[in-house]
């Protein structure tokens, strides 16, 4: 008998790696999404809060978009490419349709931008957009941006169409399920009847942990609290122990130590310095966690600091005119979004990284699958989207 001949054994095919931007699983037509702040239907596709940055998503494309690893994916934008410097991109649209049936060319971007002013807002970082034909953008920065136009990815970019007489703009995606805005509640007591929700609130978050028929999310670290103060303000500044501390023990909700890399220039402005600032320090009404941050300041501070909890107007308009001792202000992580607010911070001020947050996505099982952006916002897919 022959001896046996060499084996050939198949090389072992490694298993597909999970997209860590995937979550969910299911489809249904329409989803009930439980609020805990107001979507405002009038002020789409540019979001103010956390909930219209998850309802606008839905509706709203940008050219490009960012997946929650950073990386640039197609938006309404098949293809990109940019000159060698990166300060100048072209942008091949795909086939997309407004909801009113009308397609999404190049021109009715350019028209789109400038209907509400918001390119005429970004001058700074789009110096122009020129459409080239009926697909074909070409978009020039204000600085170069040689790893990719990842600034054409910001939700004040969104694109839209004509605004209906429901008051919502007409839309650009399409296929996937219909959102019905329920709040007015606790956001625990909504859940009974909802299907999702995007949330900071930590007794929410832990209230829906304990349901089975939940999965809880947590999204992408998106916001940094910065304690913006008046020199000589007498709290110390905070190190890599304290900003540990403040995420640990001093912050009810999901927090780390915030990188102490400053990135806050494109908020300042120079302005003349008051003789005395207020000895107050402020945060955004309705903030919880600015609450909790300021409160620390203050006892750190010492006795004669109080607390003052003010509007975004009254923040502004404070900035400028009349300055407390210090701020405890959330700015979005991301660059590209620029300043918060609308924020004029004179340039005597010192900005001191404390803590990141991050929202959490409720999602009821079986009912949707959604991608996540850097951002820290999900996106539903569409019925049979790989």
């Amino acid at each position: 008998m022959p001896a046996p001949g060499p084996v050939d054994v198949p090389a072992e095919v490694p298993a597909p790696t999970p997209d860590p931007c995937l979550a969910g699983d299911g489809y249904r037509d329409t989803l009930v999404m439980a609020l805990d702040q107001p979507v405002t239907r009038n002020a789409a596709p540019v979001p103010a809060n956390l909930a219209e940055r998850f309802a606008f998503r839905q509706r709203y494309e940008t050219l490009v978009r960012l997946d929650c690893t950073g990386a640039l994916r197609p938006g309404l934008a098949e293809r990109w490419s940019g000159d060698s410097s990166g300060t100048t991109w072209t942008f091949e649209l795909g086939e997309h349709r407004l909801s009113g049936g009308a397609p999404v060319t190049a021109e009715a971007i350019v028209e789109g931008w400038n209907r509400d002013g918001r390119l005429a807002r970004r001058r700074t970082s789009v110096a122009s957009v020129t459409a080239m034909g009926p697909r074909t953008l070409t978009v020039t920065l204000g600085h170069p941006a040689p790893d990719g136009p990842a600034i054409l990815a910001d939700a004040d970019l969104a694109v839209s169409g004509a605004r209906g007489p429901d008051g919502w703009p007409e839309g650009t995606r399409s296929g996937v399920p219909e959102l019905v805005l329920t709040g007015g509640g606790d956001i625990r007591d909504l859940l009974q009847a909802a299907d999702l929700a995007v949330t900071r609130d930590p007794d929410a978050i832990a209230y829906a942990q304990g349901l089975a028929e939940f999965r809880v999310v947590p999204l992408p670290w998106d916001r940094r609290y910065w304690l913006v103060s008046s020199p000589p303000f007498p709290a110390t500044p905070p190190d890599s122990a304290s900003r540990q501390g403040l995420a640990a023990d001093v912050v009810s909700g999901a927090a780390r130590p915030a990188d102490p890399a400053p990135r806050i220039q494109a908020c300042l402005a120079r302005s003349d310095r008051p003789l005395e600032p207020r000895r107050r320090v402020a945060y955004v009404e309705g903030d919880r966690t600015g609450r909790e941050l300021a409160e620390r300041m203050v006892a750190l501070a010492g006795r004669q600091f109080t607390l003052a909890a003010m509007s975004q107007f009254e923040i502004r308009t404070s900035l400028v005119s009349d300055p407390e001792a210090a701020y405890v202000l959330p700015f979005p992580i991301l660059p590209f979004t620029g300043c918060p607010m609308s924020l004029v911070l004179p340039d005597w001020f010192t900005f001191e990284p404390l803590i990141d947050t991050r929202p959490h996505l409720v999602l009821r099982k079986g009912v949707a699958r959604v991608t996540i952006d850097a951002d820290g916002t999900a996106r539903l897919l569409p019925r049979g989207a790989p």
